[in-house]
């Protein structure tokens, strides 16, 4: 909010894919922006990267530069 933006809404989805993508289809009809927080730990079960890639019919790219920054910083 110090930044300016006001929160409207706050959300909470299980773990299906298809309810992850609905979610995210709706809040982008209805808002300039969406923070996701949780679900984006680097666990083999997160579909929130798939679900917005899904969404909105993008493609998921791998980031070399970024997975050995966290790598770097979170893997013994």
């Amino acid at each position: 909010m110090q930044l300016g933006f006001q929160v409207a809404r706050h959300s909470t989805v299980g773990d299906k894919l298809d309810d992850l993508i609905s979610l995210m289809q709706t809040i982008a009809e209805r808002a300039d922006c969406c923070f996701c927080t949780g679900g984006l730990g680097p666990t083999s079960d997160d579909l929130t990267a798939l679900a917005v890639a899904k969404a909105f019919d993008l493609e998921l790219i791998f980031d070399e530069e970024a997975y050995h920054q966290n790598a770097k910083r979170f893997l013994p």
